[in-house]
């Protein structure tokens, strides 16, 4: 978040990337609603994101609760 308000958008993917594979998909649910992501919605590492949640969300359906 630091990076985003820096205006760092690219950095700011990358490390919430990193975040996601260190902890499992849910953590992109978790930020899909948070607003003060909301300057990443359109990054394509966001859309990556949501895509492979999407994926996981899909082969896991006890899991995943829906968006």
């Amino acid at each position: 978040m630091a990076y985003l308000g820096a205006g760092d958008r690219e950095r700011a993917a990358h490390y919430l990337d990193e975040a996601v594979k260190a902890t499992g998909p849910w953590l992109y649910l978790k930020i899909s609603i948070d607003p003060a992501f909301d300057a990443l919605r359109d990054h394509p590492r966001y859309l990556a994101l949501k895509a492979s949640y999407a994926i996981w969300a899909a082969a896991n359906p006890k899991d995943a609760p829906r968006q």
